[in-house]
């Protein structure tokens, strides 16, 4: 199995949230991305339930109250964001991983509200997992842009945001530029990006240093 960085940081994730006996759901877009990591979950020994567009509508419900049970054998819930990222009440996990960015902000919020709802009585913890100088990143950049620009249309009760991209910001999607993390510095985070702020977890790992930004880790 071929380990890219955000499976790395996934790992991670699980390894240290394991350690306290929490739970975590995982949310995906794709089905193809599930494959993959339920295969990762059966190789570390993860116990697992899984709901995507193929799982019976009647199974739905039963697996829910499943994983929500207090003595559930089941460490881990992979969803699919399509299948299950509205009305789903998953307050058996405590650790949601977003592990794909949506270009609209509005499904990732409802994907992080699975575990944040009413009879949480834990402190919920949300990761986003995206890497720097990539396509992700520049997907989650608009999505600060669109909800900062969704609110200031609230606010002064306008019309509809812009929806579409113009010729210069085509060409910035798929521009480099010359640093670490090109959000954390739009975003003027004080973080170190070492994972030395206060809540935040670990990390490196042999031969990759996984930066973590803890305006990123919370947003």
């Amino acid at each position: 199995m071929i380990l890219t960085i955000l499976i790395l940081c996934f790992v991670c994730v699980c390894v240290c949230v394991y350690m306290c006996v929490y739970r975590v759901v995982l949310v995906s877009n794709y089905t193809q991305t599930l494959d993959l990591l339920q295969d990762l979950c059966v190789h570390l020994g993860y116990t697992f339930c899984r709901l995507d567009g193929n799982t019976p509508t009647i199974q739905s419900q039963r697996l829910v109250d499943n994983f929500n049970s207090p003595h559930s054998a089941h460490f881990l819930f992979l969803l699919s964001s399509k299948a299950g990222g509205v009305g789903l009440n998953l307050i058996g996990a405590s650790h949601l991983v977003l592990y794909d960015i949506d270009w609209n902000p509005a499904n990732d919020i409802q994907a992080m509200a699975r575990v944040w709802r009413d009879g949480q009585k834990k402190t919920v913890h949300i990761y986003r997992l995206l890497t720097a100088g990539s396509i992700e990143e520049r997907i989650f950049q608009r999505q600060v842009s669109k909800q900062g620009l969704s609110g200031t249309v609230v606010d002064l009760g306008k019309g509809a945001e812009h929806t579409s991209f113009s010729s210069n910001e085509l060409r910035d999607l798929f521009s480099l530029t010359d640093t670490p993390c090109l959000t954390h510095d739009l975003l003027h985070c004080s973080c170190s990006m070492d994972g030395s702020a206060p809540g935040n977890i670990y990390i490196t790992h042999i031969h990759t240093v996984v930066c973590l930004c803890f305006y990123l880790m919370c947003f």
